[in-house]
């Protein structure tokens, strides 16, 4: 770093410690200039209309100390006054508020800085400027007014407040000197003890201003830290499944969006559980094919929180797939379960189960241009092949091989290639493998009923291999399923429709897709 930069950074910190790193602290911030802008705007024309108005409909007279009263004039009061200051004051509150009411102009924190005391302090000498010669306290009060409107909306520390304040205040009282200066006695011994005053209550004012900053702000700071998760500052949820809520949150240090998920002890999600997604969480995080989620970080927060932060995705599930297009077609079924298998492969090598294979843990996304990349999601039910079922019969219902119902601690990695196949089957017909809501009933069809083909749920043909492959991987016997996640791989690499999704297929179809979004 030059010394030059290092300087701008000192000079930064010691202006303010309001986190501007982020986008979405910068757009904050500035939102909060656009409010500061449009308030003293609005205060300085119902200032100015009402003064107007009293003097119009009440023929109030000006009295100065070296003139003799006189009636009320437009070109009095807006010229010879100097009262067009006003106008200047309001160009400048407006301007901020047009620049920064939406944020998009937020480019910088130094140019955020440099907007926040440019304004108030500009604003602040127009107003000290105008007050001269009729009316010093009026100076004082919009000064005071300014300050705590500041304090109020710009979220900034106690030391910068000081100094904005301090500098703003400095500026009325050396202005109003310089005026006081030109008079003789008696007249100046008048106004210096007015000025005396203004300046005892001006300290206390100032004192007032950097206390309730200080407050705010760490108001602020305590709310933060309350929003924060180890690393993480936490943001909107995006997300609810049964065993915890996904939420949008940035590293407080690397800044890049994430998804963190939280897993809070409870009556449903016992202690034990917690531990063993803590222990998996290890193995899962050290899995890297491009079709599963990363796992960058895990851990447990002060009130015990399990957490684990996982790469933001934008995209839509498989279940919000077919929920909004419908059936999807034969060839991109299997360039999707391609590549679902091509995770589970990397995972069962592993020696780890995932579980919960499902249409809304599976995301569909346009990643580094390329579109329709999979990333299977949800790796918290995952268990080592052979380790300890650990709470009994977990996962989705729909979705839940026959044997993980009757013996939840003998499965192995078949069980995942028979959830890929309900999977295929849904983004086939457009409809799970049975109709029931009830979960006893459903568990009770996966164990004693065969599913309907796919032909015959969708009423239209369907590809005769890519059918027979659905329904063998819903085999009630396992034995009766591929072998491995690495078979079912190469059988629907064998469909006749394999490799008849392409690219430019995909890259349409996301083209209309973020176009309807928009």
């Amino acid at each position: 770093m030059t010394t030059e930069a290092r300087a701008q950074d000192a000079l930064e910190t010691a202006l303010g410690d309001v986190d501007l790193d982020t986008e979405e602290g910068r757009a904050f911030f500035a939102g909060r200039l656009a409010t500061f802008g449009a308030a003293c705007a609005a205060v300085l024309l119902l200032w100015v209309g009402t003064d107007v108005f009293a003097h119009l409909f009440t023929n109030l007279h000006w009295v100065r100390f070296d003139k003799e009263p006189h009636p009320f004039s437009w070109h009095t009061y807006f010229v010879a006054q100097g009262r067009w200051l006003y106008g200047a004051c309001v160009v400048v509150g407006v301007t901020l508020w047009l620049l920064y009411r939406d944020g998009r102009r937020a480019a910088s924190r130094r140019a955020l800085r440099l907007a926040d005391a440019t304004s108030f302090l500009l604003v602040s000498a127009l107003f000290a400027i105008a007050s001269i010669g009729w009316d010093s306290w009026a100076g004082l009060s919009g000064l005071v007014v300014f300050s705590v409107f500041r304090v109020a909306t710009v979220p900034t520390s106690a030391r910068r407040t000081l100094l904005l304040c301090g500098a703003a205040m400095g500026v009325l009282f050396l202005t109003l000197a310089t005026w006081t200066a030109i008079y003789e006695p008696p007249v100046k011994g008048y106004l210096l003890w007015v000025l005396s005053l203004q300046v005892i209550i001006g300290g206390a004012m100032l004192t007032l201003a950097t206390l309730l900053s200080r407050t705010v702000f760490r108001l602020r700071e305590a709310l933060r830290d309350s929003e924060r998760i180890g690393q993480y500052h936490v943001g909107a949820e995006i997300g609810r499944g049964a065993m915890g809520a996904v939420y949008s949150a940035h590293h407080r240090l690397l800044r890049r969006p994430t998804a963190l998920k939280l897993l809070r002890p409870s009556p449903e999600l016992s202690e034990r559980a917690i531990n063993r997604f803590e222990r998996e969480a290890q193995r899962t995080a050290e899995l890297s094919h491009p079709n599963t989620i990363v796992l960058y970080d895990y851990g447990r927060a002060a009130d015990g929180t399990f957490y684990y932060a996982m790469e933001h995705l934008d995209g839509v599930t498989l279940a919000e797939l077919v929920d909004e297009h419908g059936p999807q077609p034969p060839a991109r079924v299997i360039h999707l379960l391609h590549q679902i298998c091509g995770s589970l492969c990397e995972a069962h090598a592993a020696g780890l189960i995932h579980r919960d294979i499902k249409p809304a843990n599976v995301m569909l996304c346009h990643r580094g241009g390329v579109p329709d990349v999979v990333k299977v999601l949800d790796f918290g039910l995952v268990r080592e092949v052979g380790g300890d079922a650990g709470d009994g019969i977990v996962g989705t219902p729909l979705y839940m091989a026959p044997e993980t119902i009757e013996a939840p601690g003998d499965i192995d990695a078949r069980a995942d290639l028979y959830a890929v196949g309900a999977v295929g089957y849904f983004l086939l017909t457009g409809k799970p493998l049975f109709d029931s809501t009830d979960k006893m009933q459903t568990l009770e069809h996966q164990l004693l009923d065969a599913p309907r083909r796919p032909s015959a749920r969708l009423g239209q043909m369907l590809p005769a291999d890519i059918e027979r492959l659905i329904m063998r991987c819903l085999s009630k016997e396992r034995d009766g399923r591929p072998a491995s996640a690495e078979a079912l791989e190469q059988a629907l690499e064998r469909c006749g429709d394999a490799g008849g999704w392409t690219v430019d297929d995909g890259a349409r179809w996301w083209a209309r897709f973020t176009a309807a979004r928009s």
